[in-house]
């Protein structure tokens, strides 16, 4: 698909979030790519993959007494050769949706075979 088609496919399901799963994503990016880059290859993505959900900067905030604004950047990337239609598009992003909201990969799978059943 084209960037553009993918976002056009998704930008529905963002809207119809629920408010307390909107509260739990505030600051979560979404961003639309061609293809993994190299530097998210790097980072353990794979080229055949639709999606991916990257926390960066975690292990980098400071601990103890050190009190400070910076957060983690938290990246829902979607991989636009990776899908082929609209409906692969919506069910890439709710699987990186769920991770995002804490999911491991079984708690993702029941959900997302509960979504589509």
């Amino acid at each position: 698909m084209r960037v553009e088609a993918v976002y056009e496919a998704v930008r529905p399901l963002m809207a119809e979030l629920p408010e307390q799963i909107r509260d739990e994503l505030r600051g979560v990016r979404v961003a639309v790519l061609p293809a993994p880059t190299p530097e998210l290859i790097e980072e353990g993505c794979e080229l055949g993959e639709g999606g991916a959900y990257i926390v960066r900067g975690e292990e980098e905030m400071p601990l103890g007494d050190e009190l400070t604004d910076e957060k983690p950047q938290r990246v829902i990337y979607l991989f636009a050769q990776n899908i082929a239609d609209a409906a692969k598009a919506r069910e890439v992003f709710l699987h990186e949706l769920a991770h995002a909201c804490g999911l491991d990969e079984e708690e993702v799978a029941e959900m997302m075979e509960a979504v589509t059943a």
